[in-house]
């Protein structure tokens, strides 16, 4: 992997030390590879700008080496407060084909937009609901509700019903138990 990663920090009196922004750029290099495949991987950029703490814009882009062609496009706003709540709007975009035009139809295109809320309702739980719309399909594609309970200061535990639509292996109906190590 060949990646230049650049990050710049402020000293913040509230948060302690927060990042500005970051700009990364990677791409691979196979030194061994298949018939047909190339030695470059596409080219990836990844960018993001805190102009406060309460504030967060985020893009990923995916570039074909090849061709110059915008194979996938994911962008995100976020509001928070730390301690109360947090709201985000992404967007993800991808695309399929080694035509660069766009009104080949052998071309997959693929274009979302999720929304995940966050509200605190005590010291140790949380609301949790994501959103997500397929605009191709004019459809609601994911509605996510759930409970983020902390045990102790080790322990996340999160507890999710989920109801899909669309092509998927799992039924339209989903529920999940998570659990993450906080520190060890």
């Amino acid at each position: 992997r060949l990646a230049l990663n650049n990050t710049l920090q402020t000293r913040d009196k509230t948060y302690g030390s927060r990042d500005l922004a970051s700009l990364n750029f990677a791409t691979d290099y196979r030194f061994s590879h298949q018939p047909g495949q190339r030695s470059l991987s596409d080219f990836y950029t990844e960018a993001t700008v805190n102009p406060a703490p309460w504030l967060r814009f985020e893009t990923f882009q995916r570039i074909s080496i090849h061709n110059t062609t915008q194979q996938e496009l994911n962008y995100a706003v976020e509001f928070l407060d730390q301690d109360v709540w947090s709201v985000r709007l992404s967007s993800h975009y991808l695309r399929s084909g080694p035509d660069n035009s766009l009104g080949n139809p052998n071309i997959l295109e693929y274009e979302e937009y999720q929304l995940d809320y966050r509200q605190r309702l005590s010291d140790t739980l949380h609301f949790v609901g994501r959103w997500r719309y397929d605009v191709r399909l004019s459809r609601m594609n994911e509605q996510t509700y759930g409970i983020m309970q902390r045990l102790g200061q080790t322990w996340d535990v999160r507890y999710e019903l989920s109801f899909s639509r669309g092509q998927q292996r799992e039924s339209s109906f989903g529920f999940s138990v998570e659990i993450d190590l906080l520190k060890f």
